[in-house]
């Protein structure tokens, strides 16, 4: 044990532990400690007199093996109901990590749901169909992970526009939502955007704001996943085209947008959508062109 908080908020009390391969484990809103760490934690309480304390014993002093009981969850802090907040982190940098990737097994047959993609106006020339304002294109199933898009079409695009999708992954069993891992694009096979989430710093999570469709979300509380990336977002995990794509720049164009939203266990699922562009005056920055992967080839 590397680490013991108690609090009247946030995780209430908390045990972080620290594994032989450089992996930490945090255990929050627990409702006691073994009843070692127990009579340590109140003999530093009164040391101190205070209630609130954040510990952290001499290395070695209390250690555990695989089958010890260290605590029991519970409610403390600030908890909406009885449970264990649990994480693993890289020890040398705090970066929490995917738990599923380190050796959980867990039973995932289910691929990412897609509900809806979005077509967002970034320059002030952007027009669909001759109007400028967000597009919700509901997505249905069209077969064992596949989506298509419902609705009227032809969409005509012209401008600088984003596009974001909806998506939540679940495990077999549960209902629980939980963020898709790993988001692709592709715009006339050409790869644009891609992100694969296996471990973030706490010093970006603001940056997720910039991510997600949070204009939308704070209005309709729809939370989509941006497809391209704004200005300033220096999340470490993404890798895409800044500030959206233009198009129409000279001629009408077809283009042919896939989406493929991918989990922990390799399940997939994939959108394609079809739009035209159309001719506009302006002209393509040079930071609107399409990012090149070495493994596009």
């Amino acid at each position: 044990i590397v680490r013991i908080r108690v609090g009247p908020t946030g995780f209430g009390k908390a045990l972080y532990m620290r594994h032989p391969n450089g992996k930490t484990s945090v255990y929050a809103h627990l409702s006691a400690f073994d009843a070692v760490l127990a009579a340590y934690v109140k003999s530093e309480q009164y040391r101190l007199q205070q209630s609130a304390v954040d510990l952290y014993p001499a290395a070695g002093r209390y250690t555990y093996e695989n089958g010890d009981e260290i605590a029991k969850s519970g409610n403390s802090g600030s908890s909406g109901g009885p449970h264990l907040h649990f994480e693993i982190r890289d020890s040398r940098t705090e970066h929490p990590l995917d738990p599923i990737a380190e050796g959980f097994a867990l039973a995932d047959h289910r691929a990412p749901l897609m509900y809806s993609l979005m077509l967002i106006p970034v320059s002030r020339d952007a027009l669909c169909n001759g109007k400028r304002a967000t597009v919700k294109l509901p997505l249905v199933r069209a077969g064992v992970g596949r989506y298509r898009v419902t609705g009227s079409g032809p969409h005509r695009l012209s401008g600088t526009w984003g596009f974001a999708v909806e998506t939540v992954d679940q495990q077999d069993g549960g209902s629980n939502k939980n963020g898709t891992v790993a988001l692709k694009m592709w715009l006339n096979d050409s790869l644009h955007y891609s992100h694969s989430i296996d471990e973030f710093g706490f010093d970006e999570t603001r940056y997720l704001n910039s991510l997600i469709t949070f204009d939308e979300y704070k209005c309709c509380t729809d939370r989509a996943t941006k497809l391209y990336v704004e200005p300033n977002n220096q999340l470490s995990f993404v890798q895409g085209n800044p500030a959206g794509y233009r198009f129409g720049e000279s001629d009408s164009n077809s283009y042919s947008l896939r989406i493929e939203a991918s989990d922990r266990a390799g399940n997939r699922s994939i959108v394609e959508f079809d739009f035209q562009g159309i001719a506009h005056e302006a002209q393509m920055t040079l930071s609107e062109q399409p990012l090149v992967y070495p493994d596009d080839a």
